[in-house]
């Protein structure tokens, strides 16, 4: 993972640059990455992203769990959040997937690992539904609406995220 900062960065990380002018670039091993929770000095912050299928009779992604954005209520995005200390990064994906959408879940893979925004570094895993809360039992169900999307609705929706439509591009077949 290759990351691009302005400001010189912690001291433990591996570092090059050709100029001083120029943007420092690291990166960091994936071992080393899982215990980051936030270096302050370089303002990086976990944050975890839950990509929830239903599957069709024949096993393959026919939908995909939508959640409204708590800022934008009639934008539509992925379950995601930031990772709390002492979180894994799995441990917060099905957090944020139960307290955004009301939905129990369980992890059959990590998809990918990327930055987001300047200063994020995230994880997204493949999920699948295990049990749906009614609105009323779930944390954030007063402020969110959630929705099974079939996939193309999905890529539309989520057309203005451009990581969360990337992620679904680069996992379910369209």
């Amino acid at each position: 993972i290759i990351f691009s900062v302005f400001s010189p960065p912690s001291p433990f990380l591996h570092f090059s640059s050709a100029s001083p002018a120029l943007p420092l670039s690291f990166s960091v091993p994936t071992k080393q990455l899982e215990r980051i929770l936030w270096l302050p000095e370089m303002g990086l912050k976990k944050f975890a992203v839950g990509l929830v299928l239903q599957l069709d009779e024949g096993g393959l992604p026919a939908n995909i769990l939508l959640v409204t954005s708590r800022k934008y209520h009639d934008e539509w995005i992925l379950p995601k959040g930031t990772v709390e200390e002492g979180e894994t990064f799995e441990q917060a994906a099905l957090r944020e997937v139960e307290e955004e959408a009301g939905v129990r879940c369980r992890i059959v893979r990590m998809l990918q690992e990327f930055s987001y925004k300047h200063g994020y570094i995230g994880q997204a895993f493949l999920m699948t539904c295990v049990e749906e809360l009614p609105q009323s039992q779930w944390l954030e169900g007063s402020v969110r609406r959630r929705e099974w999307v079939p996939i193309r609705e999905a890529l539309h929706r989520l057309r203005l995220h451009t990581y969360m439509n990337a992620l679904v591009r680069g996992h379910c077949s369209v």
